[in-house]
């Protein structure tokens, strides 16, 4: 077992027991200076012999704040892990394990596994950047899950994200309301409307007036989707009609639209998927 010391004072360890040896080293010597009566054991031991690690997690949270809440950014993110691990040892204390995944980019993220008699725990800690920060992950996820299934409705979403009903419901028509989300629609198998044409049509735009035609498309029935994109177009629009006719029509529209160039539409005449 061995360990190379680079500039600085750094060390970049060659050895996976090595490493998990000094971090255990680390562990003892902070939970030793620590002297808090804050995690005893018996505090979150349930009936079944398990962690209640969700309990563990806040006192930890509360911990924190009250041990360390004048550290700064660099130290929270770079010993957090520690910390975590020193304020485990007792908890665990000798019914189980705990040990620090591979590092990872920048030790922002942060993920600990922990055993206690027979039940595994993985914990990734982050830092907390703020409320509106916490709200932008938050309609990341939701979101996320609407584009998997538009149709969960609120005490689901609720569960998987671990948020109140409440919160769901605030935070849809709030993204309603910023018109990040504008509407909610159905998926179909290719094959379910095999009469039904659908086409892509690519948009050349003259000069800078990308945002007027962009306006103008997207209040044309017939087109279903807009992108911007690279190469030789600048739009590309997805078109649907119910015939040949409804898609000359549509053609015949577009055409007209204040702005555009020169267009090239291509029929879809098989989907796979």
């Amino acid at each position: 077992m061995h360990g190379i010391f680079k500039d600085k004072g750094q060390i970049t360890i060659h050895n996976r027991i090595y490493e998990q040896r000094i971090y255990n080293y680390m562990t003892a010597k902070t939970a030793s200076a620590m002297k808090s009566n804050i995690n005893f054991a018996n505090h979150f031991v349930l009936d079944d012999g398990s962690l209640d690690m969700q309990a563990a997690l806040l006192k930890f949270q509360q911990f924190m704040k009250e041990e360390f809440n004048e550290k700064d950014k660099t130290f929270l993110e770079q010993h957090g892990r520690l910390v975590f691990l020193s304020f485990l040892a007792p908890i665990l204390n000798g019914k189980g394990h705990s040990f620090k995944e591979v590092q990872t980019s920048e030790e922002k993220r942060l993920d600990i596994i922990a055993t206690f008699n027979e039940h595994k725990y993985i914990i990734e800690l982050k830092r907390w950047y703020g409320e509106v920060y916490h709200q932008k992950a938050t309609d990341q996820a939701l979101i996320a899950l609407l584009r998997q299934n538009a149709r969960l409705n609120v005490a689901d979403l609720a569960h998987k994200l671990k948020v109140s009903r409440g919160t769901v419901t605030n935070r849809i028509r709030k993204l309603e309301d910023e018109q990040v989300i504008v509407g909610y629609t159905v998926r179909l198998k290719p094959d379910s409307e095999p009469e039904r044409i659908r086409a892509w049509m690519g948009v050349q735009v003259e000069g800078n007036r990308t945002r007027e035609v962009i306006a103008s498309l997207l209040g044309e029935p017939g087109v279903a989707a807009l992108h911007d994109t690279n190469g030789r177009w600048d739009l590309l629009a997805e078109l649907e009609a119910a015939s040949t006719g409804e898609l000359s029509k549509i053609l015949e529209r577009i055409r007209l639209v204040t702005g555009i160039r020169s267009t090239e539409t291509n029929i879809h005449l098989a989907s796979y998927r």
